[in-house]
């Protein structure tokens, strides 16, 4: 999502989004760098194409719901997270066969 700046955390009209598949990979470390490096990509792409048109962009901003503040996970949520990440790639290997 690239998004205006407001005095809100996260919460500026919302300019371009896009959705950003999880790459599942052998490992959780590689699932969650395959992943960031796709969403740096994209963000960049997405960043070139909204600054060469910025006027349209401008023109069909959304407004968000309400912002959230993001910020690095606790030891606890990165256990969820791992704990999260082993049963969707389990899921995954069941849809894909």
């Amino acid at each position: 999502t690239i998004h205006k700046i407001n005095e809100k955390i996260d919460a500026g009209e919302i300019l371009f989004q896009e959705t950003i598949p999880i790459q599942f990979k052998d490992t959780f470390a590689s699932t969650v760098t395959a992943t960031y490096a796709q969403i740096l990509k994209q963000s960049a792409e997405g960043l070139v194409r909204v600054l060469k048109s910025y006027e349209t962009f401008l023109q069909s901003a959304k407004t968000q719901a309400h912002g959230h503040t993001y910020t690095t996970p606790s030891f606890w949520q990165y256990l969820k997270m791992k704990s999260q990440f082993i049963q969707l790639k389990k899921q995954s290997v069941i849809e894909n066969d």
